[in-house]
């Protein structure tokens, strides 16, 4: 049986024990939260950032496609010049939904790349500047959706 004195050794004991280690364990759990919740804020401004650059991404590109493929011209076709500007566009527009590094997984859970294959056909093979537009439009609604997931 454990005599009375040493219950009170022991309880002074961990007292100390406890007023050197407490402080310690808190600044330990402290740290630990704060990089949690600070890492979570760099991912989501880092996803904010791809999505915005995204969107200006297509946005510019597009208009600029729809713009060659609009203009007037004696020739059905486009010539190397405007094709080789055109293609360029297209491979810009394809690289940036390819190389997202934070946003990757999302893009290709809405189908990001089958939508701008899509539109792109429409309006490269058919000249269909009002189906391009409403494919465009549906590719901003989808990725503003994905973005706003992360404000909330």
């Amino acid at each position: 049986m454990v005599q009375p004195e040493t219950w009170k050794e022991l309880g002074e004991y961990s007292g100390k024990a406890w007023s050197v280690l407490g402080p310690l364990v808190g600044v330990l759990v402290g740290a630990y939260i704060a990089n949690r919740n600070q890492k979570k804020h760099w991912i989501a401004d880092n996803k904010r950032a791809e999505y915005r650059e995204l969107l200006s991404t297509v946005h510019r590109n597009s208009m600029k496609m729809a713009a060659i493929c609009t203009a007037p011209r004696s020739n059905p076709g486009l010539t190397v010049e405007q094709q080789k500007e055109y293609d360029e566009l297209n491979l810009e527009v394809v690289q940036v939904m390819d190389d997202r590094l934070f946003v990757n997984h999302e893009i290709n859970d809405v189908h990001l790349g089958k939508l701008w294959v899509e539109a792109e056909y429409a309006l490269h093979k058919h000249r269909k500047v009002g189906e391009f537009s409403m494919g465009v439009g549906q590719i901003f609604r989808v990725i503003r959706v994905s973005a706003e997931k992360i404000i909330d």
